[in-house]
């Protein structure tokens, strides 16, 4: 209730948002236009994307190998990367 007054009570020559509905659009407007403007390219660099990498090493290998044993690929027990 504290955020339809707010937003009711703003100036009509404003551009801001009036109404709930009108929020949302804006929000919706702004993600959108970030998503428009993520390059990956930029964003996962080199150190990040090695970050990421040893950050993930183990539960990736752990996942990888139990999807191999759901699939019958692989029929040996898992054993955790961190119990080895």
């Amino acid at each position: 209730a504290v955020l339809e007054e707010a937003l009711a009570a703003s100036s009509p020559d404003a551009q801001t948002p009036r109404t709930m509905a009108e929020l949302r659009a804006q929000v919706e407007a702004w993600r959108a236009e970030g998503r428009a403007a993520f390059d990956a390219e930029k964003y996962y660099d080199k150190g990040r994307t090695a970050g990421y990498t040893e950050h993930n090493r183990g539960p990736q290998e752990d996942l990888s190998r139990r999807a191999l044993q759901l699939c019958s690929l692989a029929t040996g027990e898992i054993v955790p990367t961190s119990e080895r």
